[in-house]
C-alpha cells in the first residue's frame, strides 16, 4: 500500500492507544523487542494443520508445535488454503478448522513440494507461541526495527533536525506500530524553505512505513508543506516524492542501497533551490484575461473547474491572484477540499509540478 499525504492523519485517527508512541526511542524498543522474540522458519504446507485448542480457539500444528495465529497470521493461513478469512471467522471453531484443513490438503495435492516461510513470536515458555506471518519462501523480510533504527541514525547524521510533531494538547505523536506494521512521521524543525513572504514558508517532512509480516512493502514519502494540524492534516504540500520497495528476495538489499540514501538525500538537501524557485514563481505574472489564463493552464493538464476554484481560493486565502505562486497555492487549497484521497493527491502533485516553470 503506497503512502499519500493523508497517511499521518489516517494513522492518527485510527490507531488505538497501545499502538502510539511519543518518542523514536520508545518505538524502537517496542519493535526491537518484538523482533528479538521472533524467529523465521520454513516448512511444507503438508506440515501445517489446523486444530481446535482447549480454549476453543483455532490453533495451528506445524512440525509438531502448536501455534496461535495472530489476526493477520490467520488471514495468511486462510489464503494458503484458498479460503476467505472473513468468512472463516464467522464459523464455529470446528467448522473453520475443517474448512482450513480441506483447503490446505487441496493446496498440497496441487503443489506437493510447496514450502512456506513462517514468522513465529516465541513467548519464552509463557503459553503458546504466536504465528505472526506465513509468506512464500522468496519473501525478503525488511524488519520494522531496522527501518526505525535507520531513521534514527539518519536523523543523527543531520544533527537531529527532524522530530515527530505534537498532537493537539502538546503530546508528541506520529509514531505507530502494531503487530503487523510500523509508521513514522517526522518534520524538520530546524530548517525552513523561505519563499520571501510571511505565508510563503515551507517545512520539510517525511513518512516511512513498513510491514515485516507481508501487509505492505517499505514505503517512504518526502514532501514540503506549509502547516500541520494537531490531528496531522497537512496543508500546502509541495514536491511529493515517494519510494516503494516490495519485499522480494532483494528487498533487504534495496533497503540498504536505495531507501536509506533516498531519505538521507532529502534530509540533507539544501533549501536554496526551492526558495529561489518560489521567488521566481512570484515574478511570473498570470494573464489578465481569465480566458487566456484558463487556456494556458488547461494545456498543462488542469481542468476548468480546478482553475476557477484555484483563483477563487487564492483570492480568498492569499488576498491576490497575480502570479504563478498564487495559482499554485490556489490549486493546493482546492485539492484540500476534495474528498477522494487519490484525486486530492494527484492535484497536489500537479500543482507542485508548476514550480518547474520557475526553475533555472
Amino acid at each position: 500500500m503506497n503512502l499519500n499525504i493523508s497517511a499521518a492523519h489516517n494513522n492518527y485517527s485510527s490507531r488505538p492507544a497501545d499502538e502510539r508512541f511519543e518518542t523514536i526511542t520508545a518505538l524502537k524498543e517496542a519493535v526491537g523487542n518484538r523482533a528479538a522474540n521472533s524467529v523465521e522458519r520454513k516448512l511444507k504446507i503438508s506440515d501445517l494443520r489446523a486444530a481446535v485448542a482447549n480454549d476453543n480457539n483455532v490453533v495451528l500444528e506445524a512440525d509438531g508445535e502448536e501455534l496461535t495465529p495472530t489476526h493477520w497470521g490467520f488471514g495468511q493461513v486462510a489464503k494458503a488454503g484458498g479460503a476467505p478469512a472473513p468468512y472463516l471467522r464467522t464459523l464455529s471453531p470446528e467448522l473453520a478448522v475443517s474448512c482450513l484443513n480441506y483447503g490446505l490438503d487441496r493446496s498440497v495435492r496441487e503443489e506437493p513440494d510447496a514450502r512456506l516461510k513462517t514468522l513465529v513470536l516465541d513467548r519464552g515458555g509463557m503459553g503458546t507461541n504466536s504465528l505472526r506471518a506465513l509468506t512464500s519462501t522468496t519473501y525478503g523480510r525488511i524488519w520494522d526495527k531496522d527501518v526505525v533504527q535507520a531513521v534514527e541514525n539518519l536523523n543523527e547524521e543531520t544533527g537531529n533536525r527532524f522530530d515527530n510533531p505534537p498532537e493537539w494538547g502538546g503530546k508528541k505523536g506520529g509514531l505507530y506500530a502494531s503487530d503487523r506494521d510500523v509508521f513514522i512521521f517526522m518534520i524538520d524543525g530546524g530548517s525552513i524553505v523561505d519563499g520571501g513572504g510571511e505565508r510563503d514558508q515551507l517545512h520539510r517532512g517525511f513518512f516511512a512505513s513498513n510491514s515485516e509480516v507481508g501487509n505492505s512493502g517499505l514505503n517512504i514519502m518526502t514532501f514540503l508543506f506549509r502547516w500541520c494540524c494537531g490531528n496531522y492534516m497537512i496543508g500546502g504540500a509541495e514536491e511529493l516524492n515517494a519510494l516503494n520497495i516490495i519485499h522480494t528476495h532483494k528487498g533487504p538489499q534495496h533497503f540498504v542501497q536505495l531507501a536509506m540514501p533516498f531519505l538521507l538525500e532529502f534530509m540533507n538537501s539544501s533549501t536554496k533551490p526551492m526558495e529561489a524557485a518560489i521567488k521566481r514563481a512570484k515574478c511570473i505574472i498570470l494573464p489578465d484575461e481569465e480566458k487566456e489564463y484558463i487556456s494556458n493552464f488547461r494545456n498543462r493538464g488542469f481542468g476548468v473547474r480546478e482553475l476557477t476554484e484555484a483563483k477563487r481560493l487564492a483570492l480568498e486565502e492569499e488576498g491576490q491572484f497575480v502570479n504563478l505562486w498564487d495559482s499554485i497555492q490556489g490549486l493546493t487549497a482546492y485539492a484540500r477540499s476534495l474528498p477522494n484521497v487519490d484525486t486530492r493527491v494527484d492535484l497536489q502533485k500537479r500543482a507542485g509540478s508548476l514550480l518547474k516553470l520557475a526553475a533555472i
